[in-house]
């Protein structure tokens, strides 16, 4: 089975170029970070069970700066770990299957712009707010 899904995935990357539709984000609320509580989050969660015909909300914050460099994680360094902060918030957003991007962040000098979901990461008995990064980009700078 690993066989026929390698060679599966290298058929399609070799044949079909995605359009720039297919990743075309839709944002459902800008928000500021400080409005992403743990209540906010577990509220959204009861709108589940989130699938393809109940996506979860997505949301963007704009005026985002790292609040540590970006590092890559997993095996082979396949995803990405960030800690985001805007005004006095930080929080840590994970992309997963995007550990390219670490380099891109760590190069831009000033804000960025962030589309994320929210979720509850539970880890060794404690909750905590996570952003699973859908995109970014730099701000315009002016």
């Amino acid at each position: 089975l690993d066989g026929f899904r390698e060679a599966f995935c290298q058929y399609i990357a070799e044949h079909f170029e995605p359009s720039e539709a297919e990743y075309e984000m839709q944002v459902d609320a800008e928000v500021r970070l400080a409005d992403v509580t743990h209540q906010a989050v577990k509220e959204l969660d009861q709108l589940g069970p989130f699938g393809q015909g109940n996506p979860r909300p997505v949301f963007a914050a704009s005026h985002v700066e790292l609040a540590s460099p970006p590092r890559t994680m997993g095996e082979g360094d396949r995803h990405l770990d960030l800690r985001v902060r805007q005004h006095n918030i930080t929080m840590r957003a994970i992309a997963f299957g995007r550990g390219e991007w670490a380099e891109e962040i760590a190069a831009v000098n000033g804000p960025i712009a962030i589309g994320f979901t929210a979720g509850i990461n539970r880890f060794r008995g404690r909750e905590s707010v996570e952003l699973k990064l859908e995109d970014w980009q730099p701000e315009a700078k002016g």
